[in-house]
């Protein structure tokens, strides 16, 4: 999602019908920089990497969180659930961010949060994102810290609502994305119905309707003198009204919806929301770049509390470093032990050294396992079939490594753990997933 488009990863792949590349730049018809036709919504790829290039190449409009929104759910996320992936990298440059001089973009923090947490679901949450451009340190750090949180498990937070629609440039250009990757895509051949359409109330009628209530001003230009469309449905209308009057925002604080997280490799955080209401924040929003409205929006504040998801799944709420960003969000990492009582169960490793690759010794999986640290045998996370948990407490082997992210974990102390006692496991797993030891301090 940097800003500029990715020419030079395009031309990388563009033949290449294992990888989907998908970039969401700002185009102008080829005015803005790299200035070429490379970046158009027409380059689908090239022989057999036909349909497997995607370009969502913004015109006419700074675009923000509703655009970004609405090519991730009508584009991105229905070509890349169909296509797969087994691993999700995000050229996460930030100069369409908000605030950003040369993007001149709107995305926000939480609007970036929620592309994060979207591609999560993706590749069985195996993301990295790569941090790139930039041009404004706060928006760079603000929107790198709010996508942080989401890849250690946390929730996104709230988008002010209602969001405003997409900037009519922003449609005109996903329309004619989803029209290029038709013939490639199953998930992009969707027809609608013409009795749907024209039950379907006017463009006039949405805007009256979604003006009402709480002093807000619409952010809709009047829309050409036409004529309008009459419904033919009356159930279809009580069910529009309905739903524009809905106001998310005013949920009640003091009932949270569940939140869970899915870790990934076992050692992402699991957060759910305190029942304890700090109060309510005064946040404000821009409508829309072509209105100087700004609108007064109370949200819910919770306090977020930490609990680390490992191989067991569960612990107490350990010490932890607090990053607070420029929104006043406050951020959580987890910080490991740095001695546990059990690191004597620590064994010397065996002459076969370190598999990372070795699958579940009971169901066989490799999609996330742990090696037990006394025994050397190799099971499946709680994420999986719980065969390392079933392991660790038939055989009392307290000190398992995660063969995802190098991580280790203490049954009975219910936490990670950090010491130099652990250094040969991990070298020998690091060296066999690297190819190099582990960096100093690391």
């Amino acid at each position: 999602w940097d800003v500029h488009h990715g020419n030079g990863t395009q031309h990388m792949f563009e033949e290449d019908d294992s990888v989907l590349y998908v970039s969401l730049h700002r185009y102008d018809n080829g005015m803005f920089y790299p200035s070429s036709e490379d970046g158009a919504p027409n380059k689908v790829g090239v022989a057999k990497g036909v349909g497997f290039n995607v370009n969502v190449a913004w015109s006419g409009g700074r675009m923000g969180d509703s655009d970004y929104l609405a090519a991730f759910h009508h584009v991105v996320m229905p070509i890349a659930r169909e296509f797969n992936p087994d691993l999700v990298l995000v050229s996460a440059g930030f100069d369409a961010a908000r605030g950003d001089p040369l993007g001149g973009y709107n995305v926000t923090p939480a609007g970036y949060a929620h592309l994060t947490h979207m591609l999560m679901s993706l590749a069985g949450g195996r993301v990295l994102l790569i941090l790139e451009g930039g041009y404004n340190l706060t928006s760079i750090s603000d929107s790198m810290a709010m996508c942080t949180s989401v890849l250690l498990g946390d929730p996104p937070p709230s988008l002010s609502m209602p969001l405003p629609p997409p900037h009519y440039g922003a449609v005109k250009t996903i329309v004619e994305v989803i029209q290029n990757h038709a013939p490639y895509w199953k998930s992009l051949r969707i027809h609608v119905p013409e009795s749907v359409l024209m039950s379907l109330s006017s463009p006039e009628h949405r805007r009256k309707r979604s003006s009402k209530g709480k002093g807000r001003k619409s952010d809709q230009l009047p829309p050409p003198p036409e004529t309008e469309v009459s419904t033919t449905a009356h159930d279809l209308e009580q069910l529009a009204q309905g739903l524009a009057d809905l106001d998310i925002s005013q949920a009640s604080a003091s009932q949270p919806p569940p939140v869970t997280s899915t870790p990934v490799g076992g050692a992402r955080t699991k957060v759910r929301l305190s029942s304890e209401v700090k109060g309510l924040k005064k946040v404000e929003s821009e409508v829309s770049p072509a209105t100087e409205s700004v609108l007064a929006q109370s949200i819910a504040g919770a306090e977020a509390e930490l609990e680390a998801a490992g191989a067991c799944g569960y612990s107490k709420p350990e010490v932890s470093l607090e990053l607070t960003c420029g929104a006043e969000t406050t951020l959580y990492c987890v910080n490991p032990l740095t001695w546990c009582p059990h690191l004597d169960a620590v064994k010397p490793l065996p002459p076969s050294g370190v598999d990372i690759f070795a699958q579940c010794e009971d169901c066989s999986s490799d999609s996330e396992n742990w090696i037990c640290l006394t025994c050397y045998q190799v099971y499946c996370g709680r994420y999986v079939n719980e065969h390392m948990v079933v392991h660790g407490t038939a055989s009392e082997h307290p000190m398992v490594l995660s063969l995802s992210d190098l991580s280790v974990w203490c049954y009975l102390c219910e936490s990670y753990v950090y010491n130099q006692v652990l250094f040969e496991a991990r070298n020998a797993a690091h060296f066999a997933k690297f190819g190099e030891e582990v960096p100093p301090q690391s």
